[in-house]
């Protein structure tokens, strides 16, 4: 619980060759929180400990993730083979529904985990979500949760995620027996999947799209989405607004 700055330079030396700037920042500010230096000096802000780190960003910048994303067209060929949605077994539906909803939506996965059909109204032309709980961009000051407004897409039903959700709601209305959350197991019990289940299932389509998903992580349909909107000349302000992002940097 108490050591010298050495020892913590020590440790920090030793992860250096396997983490980058942003790990070993985050292992400096684990200990920060119940370690503290002989000298009484906070660890975080000990002279030493502030150069080190320094030298870490110099020598090894964090970087994106990403420095390029995928096509977004290869997915939308194979969910228009899926058609019509009426004839798809369960799961089909689901994964096909689920990737139509992330793409259009471009929301985080914890976004998309919480659609809850009690707090969501079917129109003619339209599915509206609100969603009440904490999300990770809510901020103190801001209002909690966020509004989704899924739109009928008329040029091709194959392809209309309002068509797509409809049919979900509709064939998974008498198995949820209670359960609130829109997104269900496609199996019994029938229950809320994991954000780690979802996760799979946007691999599936990716990988069977052709997508290298060694390379893109299923958190990446956002940002091809959103790089396939912005070729469409929409905005970078709307673009922003639309998925939560407070700088264009993370764009």
């Amino acid at each position: 619980m108490q050591t010298t700055v050495g020892n913590i330079l020590d440790f920090f030396t030793a992860l250096y060759p396997t983490l980058g700037y942003s790990a070993l920042n985050t292992a400096k500010a684990a200990l920060s929180s119940f370690v503290t230096l002989k000298d009484g000096t906070p660890l975080g802000t000990h002279p030493l400990i502030c150069k080190f780190m320094k030298g870490v960003f110099n020598l090894k910048p964090p970087a994106p993730r990403y420095n390029t994303t995928w096509d977004i067209k290869p997915v939308i060929n194979l969910i228009r083979k899926q058609s019509p949605v009426e004839s798809l077994n369960l799961r089909d539906l689901t994964i096909k529904t689920y990737m139509l909803v992330a793409l259009v939506t471009a929301q985080r996965q914890q976004t998309l985990h919480l659609l809850n059909i009690d707090t969501m109204q079917v129109t003619s032309s339209s599915v509206n979500f609100k969603i009440n709980e904490l999300l990770k961009q809510n901020r103190p000051g801001k209002p909690t949760g966020c509004y989704l407004n899924i739109k009928k897409y008329l040029p091709d039903p194959n392809i209309c995620v309002y068509t797509s959700l409809v049919e979900y709601i509709d064939r998974t209305k008498d198995l949820r027996n209670g359960e609130e959350y829109l997104f269900i197991s496609y199996k019994k019990p029938y229950k809320k999947v994991s954000t780690d289940t979802i996760a799979r299932w946007i691999k599936c389509d990716m990988q069977i799209a052709g997508i290298d998903v060694t390379q893109f992580k299923p958190h990446s349909t956002r940002s091809a989405a959103v790089s396939k909107v912005k070729r469409s000349m929409l905005p970078v302000s709307d673009i922003l607004q639309y998925v939560s992002w407070n700088s264009e940097k993370t764009f």
